[in-house]
């Protein structure tokens, strides 16, 4: 089970939230470059939809504070993030020209 912490809604969180497995923990929808809010996670599912044309990175924070590419997707997929690492984490969009973007991570 992922344990989650959203910086967005509390960084100051004193305590790990264990969230149900499927439970969303980032989602958004892109119509414009953007970043989403931070979670904390070690594991979960990653899947990107919608019929667009641009540029969705998945991106972990390493320990010395840089934002790392995990996964870049310019077209509609799916992947696993299973590190065992709890670390910042968050969807980049960082090139868009139409459509819309759906991204969305569940613990």
């Amino acid at each position: 089970m992922a344990v989650v912490r959203n910086l967005a809604a509390n960084s100051a969180f004193s305590g790990p939230d264990q969230p149900r497995k499927g439970t969303r923990v980032l989602g958004q929808v892109f119509g414009a470059t953007g970043i989403t809010p931070v979670a904390i996670v070690e594991k979960g599912s990653i899947t990107v939809a919608g019929t667009f044309v641009g540029t969705v990175s998945f991106e972990r924070q390493d320990s010395a504070g840089n934002w790392i590419v995990v996964q870049s997707f310019t077209a509609p997929g799916q992947s696993t993030l299973d590190d065992n690492a709890m670390r910042p984490t968050r969807f980049n969009c960082s090139a868009w020209t139409s459509g819309a973007i759906s991204c969305e991570l569940r613990a």
